[in-house]
């Protein structure tokens, strides 16, 4: 897995625990469940790479929340990068306010 993916990986991760309400102390508890990643990790880095940098992107983005400042991602550059995809044609398609069914809010039917 290339460092992009297993950085975007963490911060999943993290902005997860964060949705579920998931404190700090029990996501180093859940950490220390996947001895296969931590035995993988400690033999290619010599530490728990994985977990340290969820928590710490845990933190930063607890950080975010209190201070009521953006979380800045730790890719470079970052997800999307800006790029925003054209109108979803079909059935549904995503409006900048939400989704939205059809093309008058409601179920687009074909006819």
């Amino acid at each position: 897995m290339d460092v992009a993916a297993a950085l975007l990986g963490c911060e999943l991760d993290a902005a997860f625990f964060h949705l579920y309400g998931i404190a700090r102390d029990d996501v180093d508890y859940i950490m220390e469940t996947f001895p296969i990643v931590k035995r993988k990790d400690l033999a290619a880095h010599g530490r728990y790479r994985t977990k340290e940098t969820i928590l710490d992107i845990y933190d930063a983005m607890q950080r975010a929340m209190d201070t009521g400042e953006p979380y800045r991602s730790l890719l470079d550059p970052p997800p999307a990068n800006g790029w925003v995809p054209e109108e979803v044609s079909g059935e549904w398609r995503v409006a900048s306010g939400g989704s939205e069914r059809g093309s008058q809010g409601s179920r687009e039917t074909g006819s």
